[in-house]
Formats: structure tokens, sequence, C-alpha cells
């Protein structure tokens, strides 16, 4: 029996890629960067090449990278937030009070699967670990504030659970891995994921 296509999980620890080779994204890297990645955190530690505000529109275009590496940071963006929408604003007192009475609501979860989606190339691959749910991982730390377990993915990769909310969702992965770590001495635990994004 042959075995096909298996897709490394962790990060590989190379020597930067040239500008002609893949491009890897690592957010959240905080104070751990990787060679080889383009490493992203909301604050300019050493080593962290593009300071950025993930709840915002991602700074990279459309089809741009080859991987996106994640590991304990989407927890951390917030499960929902409103913006006045600058949309319907027309210069008047009016209308920014309009906006600022209705404003748009984002959900954390949709927009993160959404820009990881947007940016990546077809084919390129998500991989995500993230405390689940499902322990205490989770719940002990007080700046985590989205839920996430195997079932959140079903949304992104399962067309009727996507369907639910079609004016949200743009993302469509194709799952490639999605398991649970089993719990260590302190009873955490994390949801790994391993997404492609279709070619098509």
């Amino acid at each position: 029996m042959t075995q096909t296509n298996v897709v490394p999980f962790e990060p590989v620890d190379e020597a930067p890629m040239p500008e002609s080779g893949p491009v890897r994204i690592y957010l959240g890297c905080n104070q751990n960067s990787l060679p080889g990645y383009i490493n992203v955190d909301c604050e300019n530690f050493p080593g962290v090449d593009v300071v950025a505000d993930l709840e915002k529109p991602w700074p990279w275009p459309d089809n741009h990278a080859d991987e996106i590496f994640t590991a304990d940071l989407p927890e951390h963006l917030r499960g929902w937030y409103e913006t006045p929408d600058w949309g319907k604003y027309q210069g008047t007192l009016e209308s920014l009070v309009w906006c600022m009475k209705h404003p748009v609501r984002t959900y954390g979860v949709i927009h993160f699967m959404n820009e990881s989606h947007r940016v990546l190339k077809p084919g390129g691959l998500l991989k995500a670990r993230i405390p689940t749910t499902q322990s205490k991982a989770w719940a002990q730390d007080p700046t985590h504030v989205s839920f996430w377990n195997e079932n959140t993915f079903l949304y992104f990769t399962h067309p009727g659970y996507r369907g639910i909310y079609p004016h949200l969702i743009t993302a469509k992965f194709e799952a490639l891995k999605i398991d649970t770590i089993m719990p260590n001495q302190y009873g955490e635990s994390w949801v790994k994921a391993i997404l492609r994004k279709p070619l098509t």
C-alpha cells in the first residue's frame, strides 16, 4: 500500500525562502518567530516581520500565500464586534449619526476563516492549532474570547453547514485533517486542523 501526499503539520525549520519560493505566513508568532515564514503579530516583538490587527482586513492581496500557519492565536480574536457602517457615510452629520447607530457586525471566527481563504492561493494550506472548548485549555485563559472545536470547521468545509450562513461565509475549504490532541497533565487539549483551499 502506497502512502500519498502526507502533509506534515508542524512548520519546517529551515532557512528563509527566496522571493521566488513559497509564501508562508505565521499568524500570531508572538516572540517565537520561525525561519522561512512571514512572522505576524499585533505587537512589534523581535523577529516580527508584519505588525497587523487580524480583526481588520488582512494586509495581503487575494491568492497570495501557499501556507498560513497559526498556533494559539485564533481564540484571542473576538467572537464578534461591531463597527460603524462607513459605506453609508455621506459627509453629513446626519449620515454620521446613522452610521454610528447602525453598525456592521463582524463574527471573528468567520472573519478569520474568510480572510485565510482569501489570502491563500488555490491549493494553499491553512494549518491551525487552537485550544478546544472540549478542555480546560480554552476556558482557563482570561484572554480567550472565541470558541473553537472540531465541529467549528464544518462551517467552512461542509456545504450543508456553510449554507446556514451564505451571506457571511465565503471560505470554502477541503479538510485534510481535523482532530483533537489528547489532554496533557493539566487537562489542556487543542484542535488541530489542516485545510486546503480548492484548486477551483
